[in-house]
């Protein structure tokens, strides 16, 4: 005749808790410490916007509770994303951003990107619209006039009698804020300007 036999089995469902996440940018290097709990057995971090004008990239595996960022550049905001995890498989998850905001804040300076681009920038108080003008290679190929603080560019359009679209190429933005109604065309000083590349479409298969 056999006995029952009863098996207690613990099993560990509560994340590790992430404490002391810091972020700071210093001399053009942006300085990420955290504290890692006594639990975890690694650490993740992803940065957005991402490297070489990706949207987001993974920056760090490891074990550590600090992180150097050699790739930020002046003027762009960066949030980074940590996760860590335990031996249970259990993940708990932190942000923290650094870096100062620039005024035209997206696409990031000297970004890479491909068509359409969303054009972002931080509003002004007493703005009612805005007028947005885009060059590609040194020539303008576009004035708008939003009433928000973002533009999409997407398709095809017509400037000075010409279509023009968002080919491969650089381009520079400036974005002045309106003042007053629209139609007296008063401005206020030029909020800032930015650039992007646009890189060629992959073909389709």
């Amino acid at each position: 005749m056999s006995t029952p036999v009863t098996v207690t089995i613990r099993y560990d469902a509560t994340p590790p808790r992430l404490r002391g996440l810091t972020a700071r940018v210093i001399r053009g290097v942006a300085r990420v410490g955290w504290q890692k709990p006594s639990d975890a057995v690694g650490v993740r971090i992803e940065r957005i916007p991402g490297v070489n004008g990706a949207e987001r990239t993974h920056v760090y595996s490891g074990t550590g509770e600090r992180f150097l960022d050699r790739t930020v550049r002046q003027g762009v905001r960066y949030r980074y994303e940590v996760s860590v995890s335990d031996a249970a498989g259990n993940v708990s998850e932190a942000a923290v951003a650094a870096g100062a905001q620039a005024a035209l804040y997206a696409p990031a300076p000297r970004a890479v990107v491909r068509a359409p681009v969303s054009l972002r920038w931080l509003a002004v108080r007493k703005a009612r619209y805005y007028n947005v003008q885009l060059h590609r290679n040194g020539i303008k190929i576009l004035s708008a006039w939003p009433r928000g603080a973002r533009l999409r560019v997407v398709g095809s359009w017509r400037y000075l009698g010409r279509r023009q679209s968002l080919l491969p190429g650089t381009y520079s933005w400036y974005v002045w804020p309106g003042l007053g109604a629209p139609e007296l065309r008063r401005y206020g000083r030029l909020l800032g300007t930015s650039r992007f590349r646009v890189k060629r479409q992959a073909p389709s298969r």
